[in-house]
């Protein structure tokens, strides 16, 4: 707090605290004992969920909150685009431009963020995921060969205490099509993986 406080003050002093877009947030939370883990790398909430905080008097009225789903490949995009500097962005990002939604409360907002986990020099290894408003829904291979499937509900159980999956419940059927679909979108290998492991079950 101490040291964000600096830098606001610097701002202050330099008259540029008004139109100077000041962001807070993190790559990865940390699990600290939770579920009986350390570190990262895990779908729990206390892993994957991360502040992101938006400080910008000129242009964001203070205080407002949203359960807006914003991933890390957005913040780029979101960013040139709120400060009027898109010229020359490719247009095969993988993020999404956000800024409409931040600044004026329009736009669609998305209905999914993917999660990832992946093994150094391995993209076809690990775990993949899906966070909506109100569920995780994850596939793991592990020792490249065993599959689980993990789904929780983040309403009833923000905990994430239940593993759901195996239930024959529809929001499990529907999160593993959008799931794989969303990521045959943007080529990840580790989806041909996991289908070669799940054939060879």
């Amino acid at each position: 707090d101490d040291q964000v406080g600096r830098v606001l003050k610097a701002l202050a002093d330099q008259g540029l605290d008004e139109n100077t877009i000041v962001v807070f947030t993190s790559d990865h939370g940390e699990m600290m004992g939770s579920h009986g883990l350390m570190s990262k790398n895990v779908w729990f909430e206390e892993s994957i969920n991360v502040p992101f905080i938006v400080r910008w008097p000129k242009k964001i009225k203070a205080g407002l909150k949203t359960d807006l789903l914003l991933s890390s490949p957005d913040i780029m995009p979101t960013l040139l685009n709120m400060l009027g500097a898109s010229e020359g962005m490719p247009s095969d990002l993988d993020g999404q431009d956000l800024s409409p939604i931040i600044l004026e409360g329009t736009g669609a907002k998305p209905d999914a963020a993917l999660y990832y986990f992946i093994e150094e020099g391995r993209p076809d290894s690990g775990h993949r995921g899906i966070r909506t408003l109100t569920n995780t829904y994850v596939i793991t291979i592990d020792d490249g060969q065993v599959i689980r499937n993990l789904l929780y509900d983040n309403v009833k159980d923000p905990y994430q205490m239940t593993n759901l999956a195996g239930q024959d419940l529809p929001i499990e059927e529907k999160l593993h099509a959008q799931l794989l679909g969303d990521l045959k979108v943007k080529k990840d290998p580790w989806v041909g993986y996991f289908e070669t492991v799940e054939k060879g079950k």
